[in-house]
């Protein structure tokens, strides 16, 4: 601020500002190495908006941070950039901290940009197979092998994928599988059935009640089918 030639006065004004934005207040005299690392990140934040910046760039700022910190840092952010109304070009690998942050996402591999959205549209619509996978859809399959196993016709493109959630097991149907695997996973479990040569996972919220080996009818949501056109 005094390489901008900002008055002392003002200088006073914007540090005390940034000190209680950052939830600060207290900590103005201790140095470094008496921070903790959540303290040093908002420090480093501060020093950030006291310019008061058109474009903030945060390059994976809260990677080191366990999950509780880091969590509570994302809502401070959050609430930083509704009330200061700057865009910030967020950097991470973390695609939940991208979804509750982000406004837009673009999905980067090697250099380059894949895929471009808000958060719901690419969740719905991943334009490639990068992104898909990137996204945590469980079953994506070359047009040739969907139409093979499920014994349809999709309009034209090179990947079909599913989400686990499309996919249940009823009573009784056309496409059957033996239970190859269970993995419980926070919020439910991840089940993979082998159709004959090939695999496809499925999601269920409730206790599973079938077991490895056991024979099960599966039927899928043809709403919720991903159509893709691209493999990177």
């Amino acid at each position: 601020l005094k390489i901008k030639k900002v008055s002392k006065d003002e200088i006073e004004k914007r540090v005390k500002d940034a000190i209680a934005e950052m939830d600060l207040v207290g900590k103005e005299k201790r140095f470094p190495n008496e921070l903790s690392g959540g303290e040093k990140q908002r420090v480093s934040i501060a020093r950030a908006i006291v310019t008061r910046p058109k474009l903030l760039l945060m390059d994976e700022p809260f990677s080191a941070l366990d999950f509780n910190l880091r969590d509570k840092m994302q809502k401070m952010v959050k609430k930083l950039h509704e009330k200061l109304k700057v865009t910030i070009i967020f950097v991470t690998h973390d695609r939940e901290e991208a979804f509750y942050l982000s406004n837009k996402i673009g999905i980067m591999f090697r250099g380059e940009l894949l895929d471009y959205g808000t958060p719901k549209n690419l969740y719905n619509n991943p334009k490639n197979v990068y992104t898909a996978k990137l996204l945590a859809v469980e079953n994506i399959f070359s047009k040739e092998i969907f139409e093979k196993i499920f014994e349809c016709e999709v309009e034209q493109c090179k990947f079909v994928a599913l989400r686990g959630k499309s996919i249940r097991v009823i009573e009784n149907s056309n496409l059957k599988g033996r239970v190859h695997e269970i993995n419980f996973k926070m919020g439910g479990y991840s089940v993979v059935v082998s159709l004959g040569n090939e695999k496809i996972t499925l999601m269920e919220e409730k206790e599973f009640l079938y077991k490895v080996g056991d024979e099960v009818s599966l039927i899928y949501n043809d709403n919720e089918k991903i159509l893709i056109g691209e493999q990177k």
